[in-house]
């Protein structure tokens, strides 16, 4: 027959054992949600990052239009020197939209390298759960392992 102490020790241990188990079931809800928020985040600067490159192809296609503009503009330019302030004016209107396409593709630029910071961080956060993941099953394996010992 087991002695009253060894019952003891053993309810003892239950209990701790019991107590982890609710503990570690805590932190794998909180690691799941970790995990699930940083999906989120992932998928939304993937999100960004995909309106980010539009918006630079946008960006890219105005520049292109506004270059074409501004040659069109010099050959008019070129062919009617009696329309010369015309053409001059075109040359202007056309050097200014270029610069706005240029700074509009510097800020698709600066937009879509936010959104690969930001997609990276969601990935360093998904990682970081997963880890939470992995050790909660360490634990839980060693704790099953001590509830038999």
């Amino acid at each position: 027959m087991k002695s009253q102490r060894y019952q003891d020790e053993r309810a003892f241990v239950d209990l701790t054992v019991n107590e982890l188990q609710r503990d570690l079931q805590r932190v794998e809800d909180q690691a799941r949600m970790a995990q699930q928020d940083a999906n989120n985040a992932r998928q939304s600067a993937q999100q960004s990052r995909g309106a980010a490159q539009h918006a630079q192809n946008q960006a890219r296609q105005a520049q292109n239009q506004a270059q074409l503009a501004q040659s069109q503009a010099q050959q008019a330019q070129n062919q009617l020197q009696q329309a010369q302030g015309q053409a001059q004016q075109a040359q202007n209107e056309a050097q200014q939209a270029n610069q706005r396409a240029q700074s509009a593709q510097e800020r698709a630029d600066q937009a879509n390298q936010q959104a690969q910071q930001a997609e990276d961080l969601a990935q360093q956060g998904h990682n970081h759960a997963q880890q939470a993941q992995n050790d909660v099953g360490q634990i839980r394996t060693t704790a099953r392992q001590l509830q038999r010992a």
